[in-house]
Parts: structure tokens; sequence; C-alpha cells
């Protein structure tokens, strides 16, 4: 599948994602009536053509007191710069040599490629707005921890963690 079909694709199954929400999704009271609050989890990975991709997890109750986590709901070229675009997602750190017990710190996306980052992020969440989907609170993980600070999504009312 090309890579223009394969984008095409993931869209279409994220606004098949925001009618199920829509769908089986619990209402809430707080903070807007009847609204379908949710998280998200952003981060970056790369795929079989060395392009770094920002994706999603959406988490959110439905009716019948369940949460449902769904991946891929969004799925966006960042950076197509190879293996060096990569190489940034996945930093050395000495202290693995040391500590091999903690998690590797998350690299982050080449600045230039942050605020399209945002972009698409902002976007989806329009999307969701628009269907009275609201995300209360965002994990920033990997190549996105600049995110936990960024004032535009804070602006949304959104609570973003690193992750």
């Amino acid at each position: 599948m090309s890579d223009e079909a394969l984008v095409k694709e993931m869209e279409h199954y994220s606004d098949l994602f925001i009618e199920e929400v829509v769908r089986v999704g619990r209402r809430s009271r707080f903070p807007q009536a009847n609204s379908i609050n949710m998280g998200l989890t952003v981060l970056c990975a790369e795929d079989d053509n060395n392009t770094v991709r920002l994706t999603a997890t959406a988490r959110f109750g439905t009716d019948d007191e369940m949460t449902k986590d769904v991946h891929a709901v969004l799925f966006k070229a960042i950076d197509q710069g190879g293996e060096e675009a990569i190489a940034k997602l996945y930093p050395p750190d000495d202290r693995m040599m040391m500590f091999p017990m903690f998690d590797p710190p998350p690299g982050e996306i080449a600045d230039d490629k942050k605020g399209l980052a945002v972009k698409y992020i902002v976007e989806f969440i329009d999307k969701l707005k628009a269907r009275d989907i609201r995300v209360m609170s965002m994990t920033c993980g990997r190549g996105l921890p600049c995110l936990v600070d960024n004032s535009e999504l804070r602006d949304r009312g959104i609570i973003c963690m690193p992750g």
C-alpha cells in the first residue's frame, strides 16, 4: 500500500473511531452537560519507511461502565528525515548502564517539527469537540514531552502530563 493510501485509510479509521465514540461513549455532566470525556496518549514512532509518525491512543468510558482504549486514532507523518529523525526519538542514556531498571528518557522530535505535531493534535481535538467529545487530559510520550508545557493545549483546558 502506498504511503498516500495508508494515510487516507488511517484518516477514514479516525473518522470511524469518532462515530463509534459518539455511539458508545458515556455522557457526562462535568465539565459540560452531555459531553463525552476522553484522555489521549500521544507519541511518535517510526514506520517501515523511516518516517516519524504522530500516533495517539484514546481512552474513554462507555455507557456499560467499561473503559475503552483505542489505538492509532491519529496517524500523521511528522518527519521524513530517515534514521537521523528516528535517532532523536531514542537518545542514548548513560544512566542505563548504571541503572538498567530505569526507563530511558523519551527523545524529542526536531524543533522545526513540533509546531506540525501541535497542529495535527489541535485539528483532531477540534474534530472531537465538534461531536461533543472533550479531551480532558493528554499524556505526552516518546518524541513529544515538549507538549507538556504547550500554551495552545493548556489554553484549551487540556491537562498535559509527561509519559
